[in-house]
């Protein structure tokens, strides 16, 4: 699906073409992106280290970019959570897996 962006004269910078972006698509634009930068990271990380590891550090890269976004007032606060909560789950289950 395709948006009409040729009207958008007023963006000085790159934050109002992403928050009109944003605002056309009813706010789906930015979760979109971050849901693409999880996974993007867990691909990535997971061929080179463990799939657990991959993943707490895919998820507390995408907390801290969600903390940004949503102080911004670009994103839900839900992703917040939803990545804050994995992330601790991931990094608690690393940590208490290791063998003694």
């Amino acid at each position: 699906m395709t948006y009409d962006l040729t009207n958008l004269t007023s963006a000085v910078w790159g934050y109002e073409l992403l928050a009109y972006a944003n605002e056309v698509t009813n706010n789906v634009f930015i979760g979109g992106f971050m849901i693409f930068l999880f996974i993007t990271i867990l691909l990535s990380l997971s061929t080179r280290t463990d799939f657990i590891e991959a993943l707490a550090t895919a998820n507390i890269v995408c907390f801290m970019a969600s903390l940004f976004l949503v102080g911004m007032g670009m994103l839900n606060f839900q992703f917040l959570i939803v990545f804050l909560v994995f992330g601790a789950g991931s990094v608690f289950y690393k940590i208490f897996s290791q063998k003694v």
